[in-house]
């Protein structure tokens, strides 16, 4: 009688076992329980503080246009304080305005400090970092705009718009590229302890006096799929030290720390 008692049990627990199993893959593409993504839209359009439009791997324009793509975040969770390399071809575009306060200032009572490059930009790199200094803090979960870059075509040509990994010290691995902080200090999207965002991220492509597919013609629409001049952070830090509350200064000084062993002596 207690060997069938113990195995209705077993029975029992196996049934729930599949059922939870199954409830966790049927957890559906837009909830939380989704990896934070990092991506570069070729195309603004339809892209806003908190909305996220469809995907543009490829933009097509003209010498001498202005235009902008923004750099998305997706499903992220508590982000307070971040940093993103954006490399380019300085020969086709420069980068010539930024907006930072988009998805971290759509935040109520949010105060976002911008700490990126000087502008206008063309040595095919540019560092973009903000931090939610407000007290108390005001972190931002969810989806939108982290930045929107303004660009200039300066010659025909197609340059690939990617967020940079660089090994800077010869190891192997990289030690500059893009990361993200909590309110805590944790990094996000660090698998493997590098303090580096691991998660996915995708590039996008920007066509000068040619189309998208490399073929010679007249500028279309966008082609749709479902170190530097600025002032290091810690220089930042110090006068608003009174104003910052202690999670925000821990990310800053974490920051610090990161910039320091990716731009050594």
């Amino acid at each position: 009688m207690l060997s069938a008692e113990r195995a209705l049990l077993w029975q029992t627990a196996a049934i729930v076992l599949s059922l939870v199993l199954l409830a966790l893959a049927a957890t559906p593409r837009g909830s939380s329980a989704q990896a934070t993504r990092l991506s570069v839209d070729a195309d603004s359009a339809g892209n806003g503080p908190t909305e996220v439009g469809p995907y543009n791997s490829c933009l097509s324009v003209t010498s001498g246009d202005t235009f902008d793509l923004d750099i998305i975040i997706e499903d992220v969770q508590e982000l307070l304080a971040w940093e993103i390399y954006l490399e380019y071809d300085p020969k086709i575009v420069e980068i010539v305005q930024r907006d930072v306060r988009l998805f971290q200032g759509a935040n109520p009572g949010s105060s976002v400090y911008d700490v990126s490059e000087d502008l206008p930009d063309s040595d095919g790199l540019y560092r973009l970092a903000a931090a939610d200094t407000a007290d108390p803090p005001k972190p931002d979960s969810g989806s939108g705009e982290l930045a929107r870059l303004t660009l200039k075509a300066i010659a025909s040509g197609i340059s690939d718009a990617s967020l940079a990994r660089r090994d800077l010290d010869g190891d192997g691995k990289p030690d500059q590229g893009p990361f993200l902080r909590n309110t805590d200090g944790d990094p996000i999207g660090d698998d493997d302890g590098d303090t580096l965002f691991d998660g996915p991220d995708t590039a996008a492509k920007i066509a000068v006096d040619t189309l998208c597919s490399g073929s010679a013609g007249p500028a279309s629409n966008a082609e749709t799929n479902s170190d530097g001049d600025g002032l290091p952070i810690e220089y930042i830090l110090w006068p608003a030290l009174g104003a910052v509350p202690l999670s925000a200064l821990s990310v800053y000084l974490i920051l610090s720390r990161r910039r320091a062993r990716a731009h050594p002596p």
